[in-house]
């Protein structure tokens, strides 16, 4: 019973993670909370709903996407690395990676949110914002809404 007790604060340590790292702007393209507010409104809304529905099948879908991001993040930034396939440029990518290979899952319901976020406003949201956004809902839906932040 002491390891259900301890989840909320697990998400809430993931949750703040997930907001230190996405806090770090680049240079280059700045960060700002609201981006898909005018580019594609139905965003956040879609990927809510896909994350619902695959934690409401298994709860462990939530933590697939938190770990996610925190694989995508880690090394280099988010940059949606963690989900590009071997090419013969690249035989082993980052997806392959020790850490990663085999245990890393999720994927599916990336290609999932990524299907319907095309369907709703094409060529819009990055694979990287995906990773994000999916891992923030998931953060939210396992605890509740206890968890519950801006994102830039």
């Amino acid at each position: 019973m002491a390891a259900v007790a301890a989840k909320p604060h697990v998400l809430v340590a993931c949750a703040l993670l997930l907001l230190a790292v996405g806090c770090q702007a680049s240079p280059f393209w700045p960060l700002e909370i609201g981006y898909y507010h005018d580019k594609c409104p139905q965003a956040e809304a879609v990927v809510k709903g896909v994350m619902e529905q695959a934690i409401s099948q298994n709860p462990g879908n939530g933590a697939a996407m938190i770990r996610m991001l925190f694989h995508d993040c880690f090394v280099e930034g988010c940059d949606a690395s963690v989900l590009l396939d071997p090419t013969p440029f690249s035989p082993t990518p980052e997806k392959l990676s020790p850490p990663n290979d085999p245990t890393l899952r999720g994927f599916e319901l990336i290609d999932a949110i990524k299907d319907a976020l095309e369907a709703a406003c094409p060529g819009v949201v990055s694979c990287a914002d995906i990773v994000a956004c999916a891992a923030r809902a998931a953060a939210r839906i396992l605890s509740s809404g206890k968890v519950n932040f801006q994102m830039p």
